[in-house]
């Protein structure tokens, strides 16, 4: 068992595609079709892991918290 601590830089994000669930007539919100959004993070994970012996290799596994920290957001429209 062994602490396996490391940072990395992680981007999310999503795009808005045609739903039928989608309410682009609520007052005050509005949902088009196209829309990107893209987050970008630098997190610290801080994971547990183990390495239990098998055959001629080994398994993994492990777990733990991280801690994020938000570096940029952005709202991308679809250009017509």
């Amino acid at each position: 068992m062994y602490l396996q601590p490391y940072f990395r830089y992680i981007r999310k994000g999503a795009t808005i595609r045609e739903q039928p669930w989608l309410k682009p007539d609520v007052p005050g919100i509005v949902i088009s079709k196209g829309r990107r959004m893209e987050l970008d993070y630098l997190e610290l994970p801080l994971n547990v892991v183990y390495k239990l012996p098998v055959g001629k290799g080994h398994l993994v596994g492990g777990l733990g918290p991280y801690i994020g920290f938000g570096l940029r957001g952005i709202m991308l429209l679809p250009t017509s």
